[in-house]
């Protein structure tokens, strides 16, 4: 349960509406609970409606069906203290507080008629279950869908004089007919070439930038690439390839929603004010 003072705050809004958009505006329809009286403030009235109002705002739906009377309670008192406070700062306000008051209350009221005609006039679920699906099918790697390589490197342990790059480039001629590059490797430091062997899995945060961009063209099967950089030469391949699939649509379909929702509000509500504004005669003045 939250705390009465988080409620109070919650509330103040529910009050806010109410003193300006509610009783004395002349409305022929009758709320459900309005007119039973749960308090007064100064004579104003706080009803049941004011109350579930103030319970849904400040808890929400899921919540308000579980609150016990003293919770109630807790929320009425805050629609009391809420009411008075409000009813002091009206009896304060300068005639500017209340135009700039005035303007609030209009630009609020606006936004609820505009969320309310969007609840009657658009898609009730504007991210569809086909579109989830279709999102997900187009950017599996968002979702950890990765192809994952192995791969093996001879590389020179530091820069090479002339004479002894040209005594590796000749030995790694033969790259082609080794099938196991650590065992050649082992052969060619017995012979007095200063090279090293690495293998692994091939993880960008893991390689350097020039292995790693050997290794982004290169597929399992395809002729070793040679290479050199700061003097060195190195001979890379990849010798597997692993298809890491994406996590399954059911643990992510959620958050696809989540991305999705505001790009479909967005055409939603753009599709309603193009219908309202073909009808509506709009003048814009400088």
């Amino acid at each position: 349960m939250r705390s009465i003072s988080n409620v109070f705050i919650a509330v103040v809004l529910t009050v806010f509406l109410s003193a300006c958009g509610g009783k004395g505006q002349g409305s022929a329809a009758k709320l459900p609970g309005d007119d039973k009286v749960l308090a007064t403030v100064n004579g104003s009235a706080v009803s049941a409606y004011d109350l579930e109002q103030a319970v849904r705002t400040s808890l929400g739906p899921a919540a308000a069906g579980m609150l016990d009377a003293k919770g109630k309670r807790s929320v009425l008192e805050s629609l009391v203290a809420a009411r008075a406070i409000a009813q002091v700062q009206e009896k304060a306000l300068t005639p500017m507080d209340r135009a700039a008051l005035d303007k609030q209350t209009a630009a609020f009221r606006e936004q609820l008629l505009v969320k309310l005609y969007l609840s009657k006039n658009t898609d009730g679920e504007p991210v569809s279950r086909q579109m989830v699906e279709d999102y997900y099918r187009k950017h599996p790697e968002q979702f950890g869908a990765k192809t994952v390589k192995q791969y093996e490197v001879i590389a020179s342990r530091s820069a090479l004089s002339d004479a002894d790059r040209d005594k590796l480039l000749a030995a790694l001629k033969d790259a082609g007919k080794q099938k196991n590059w650590g065992s050649w490797s082992a052969k060619l430091k017995q012979k007095g070439l200063a090279v090293e062997f690495k293998s692994g899995n091939a993880d960008p945060a893991m390689l350097t930038a020039d292995l790693r961009g050997q290794l982004e063209t290169l597929k399992a099967g395809d002729p070793a690439n040679l290479s050199f950089a700061d003097g060195r030469v190195s001979l890379a391949r990849v010798t597997a390839e692993k298809k890491i699939p994406p996590r399954p649509l059911n643990e992510v379909s959620a958050q696809i929603r989540k991305m999705l929702l505001p790009v479909q509000l967005k055409k939603a509500v753009k599709q309603a004010a193009d219908q309202v504004l073909a009808t509506a005669k709009v003048e814009y003045k400088e």
